[in-house]
């Protein structure tokens, strides 16, 4: 399990990605999320990221029949073990079925998407979200803009530093 599961953050796209987020995140929240002096890799990175103590989660965009969605594209460690998922299940799932189907909700979070899409970063506090039918109030995290290596947009991320569980 462990060695499949280091295949998959190793991947040539898992390690773009994982560069994508720390230098989304120094460029966007002028602040490192790993010192650089430690990242003496890609790997290392990728590894260093994937072991990050915060919850770490980003998306994509596409479009479906019905519009545009967001897809899960990574999610390290600590959000896998919070939610009780494997990677493979947690990158296969729609973003918005992080928030409540109820419509308000769908609303308030697609309008906090695209203020940071238009704005830069958001700040995150008491905000209701689930995850695997687990309930949980993000209590202090940034959602920001992901760029590939061109600059071009790339999705979004979020960095949770502090939430609990609802309703336990």
């Amino acid at each position: 399990m462990e060695e499949m599961m280091e295949e998959r953050i190793l991947s040539t796209d898992k390690l773009k990605l994982a560069r994508s987020i720390l230098d989304s995140y120094r460029f966007s929240c002028k602040e490192e999320l790993i010192p650089p002096e430690a990242l003496t890799s890609e790997k290392q990175a990728a590894a260093m990221l994937f072991n990050h103590p915060f919850i770490i989660m980003a998306h994509d965009r596409f479009e479906s029949e019905s519009g545009f969605e967001n897809s899960f594209t990574y999610a390290n460690k600590t959000t896998l073990e919070s939610f009780d998922l494997t990677f493979d299940e947690f990158v296969r799932r729609l973003s918005s079925t992080s928030t409540s189907a109820d419509d308000d909700a769908q609303a308030e979070r697609n309008q906090i998407l695209r203020k940071t899409m238009l704005l830069g970063p958001t700040q995150l506090s008491n905000v209701p979200r689930q995850i695997n039918g687990k309930d949980f109030l993000i209590e202090d995290g940034t959602l920001f803009n992901l760029a590939d290596s061109n600059g071009i947009y790339a999705g979004q991320c979020v960095v949770v530093r502090a939430f609990s569980f609802m309703g336990t």
